[in-house]
């Protein structure tokens, strides 16, 4: 299977290079379906959609042709993100944050920046605000994985559903960030000077941006943005290996906490199947199992012993 790819933020000219391309290798332009379409072509039995808003998107298809055809589009695109500016590249980012399900995962990645385009070519646009199918993000981690080694590594760090019950989350995620960079700061040889760290910016505490401060004094690029996995590989790669992690252990125990044909869904608050198994285990009489986050609104409202409870301070010395 070919996986589905995304590229976002392609200009008119560009676009249009891409058609002729298709074109002359016999893709057939068939009509678009919505206003913001401004193409659409089908090469093979795959759908490809260029939107107004600078977004191209290739269906996933069966056909092996196409993962050829769909790495010359990535050619012609050029680099999706920004390209590296120091030997070495360090990104942070997280999942799991807004879930009702399992841990928050916060992963931070380091790659020497040789293998920059590989990794792009490998990670291409996935977007990891889309629901996906576990077997979509093993088949991307386990391309990364074949790349890792010393020059590519990962960190993870998990903060328990018991955890995000009894503390504010903010502070689980400062506390778990600044141990995320300390540890790639103790467990790698490299010098700050030669690296470049980005941070999806959550809200990040004053003593995470002391941190980075201090390592900007020592020669680091430091830099903390909003939707930063759309500009900068570090923090996509993060992202795609925090929400595989996720993904992992909710496949793990669909099928051990499964009522009748009713599966415990993806986590998400608004998903029907989430809502449905929640209520169908609160009929069971049964203890709510570890990975159900019982401080979530949803939760409490299926369950009346439970409430919204005051979450407690961390205190560290």
């Amino acid at each position: 299977m070919v996986r589905g790819r995304t590229w976002k933020n392609i200009d008119n000219r560009k676009a249009n290079e891409i058609k002729n391309f298709l074109l002359s290798i016999g893709a057939e332009e068939i009509g678009t379906r919505e206003n913001f379409e401004v193409w659409r072509l089908k090469f093979k039995n795959c759908y490809i959609t260029y939107y107004s808003s600078g977004t191209m998107y290739a269906t996933p298809s069966e056909d092996p042709e196409v993962k050829n055809i769909l790495e010359k589009i990535g050619n012609l695109i050029g680099h999706i993100y920004e390209p590296p500016t120091k030997e070495w590249c360090v990104g942070l980012d997280e999942t799991g944050k807004g879930e009702i399900f399992g841990y928050l995962h916060v992963v931070g990645v380091v790659f020497h920046r040789s293998l920059f385009d590989e990794i792009e070519r490998v990670v291409g646009n996935s977007d990891t605000k889309k629901k996906h199918i576990f077997e979509y993000w093993q088949q991307i981690f386990g391309d990364l994985k074949k790349l890792m080694g010393d020059r590519f590594f990962y960190l993870e760090e998990r903060v328990s559903p018991e955890d995000i019950d009894e503390f504010n989350l903010n502070e689980l995620l400062n506390i778990t960030y600044i141990r995320v960079v300390k540890r790639i700061l103790e467990e790698t040889n490299i010098l700050p000077s030669k690296v470049r760290i980005v941070i999806d910016d959550y809200g990040v505490s004053n003593e995470l941006l002391t941190l980075l401060e201090n390592l900007r004094s020592e020669g680091a690029q430091v830099i903390v943005a909003t939707k930063s996995e759309d500009r900068y590989l570090e923090t996509r790669l993060a992202a795609i290996i925090a929400k595989w992690s996720q993904t992992k252990i909710l496949e793990n125990i669909r099928e051990e906490y499964k009522i009748g044909d009713v599966e415990i869904g993806s986590g998400n608050a608004n998903e029907e199947n989430t809502i449905k198994w929640l209520h169908e285990w609160h009929k069971t009489g049964k203890p709510w199992p570890w990975f159900v986050r019982k401080s979530y609104k949803t939760v409490y409202k299926i369950d009346k012993n439970l409430s919204k409870k005051k979450k407690s301070r961390i205190f560290r010395k």
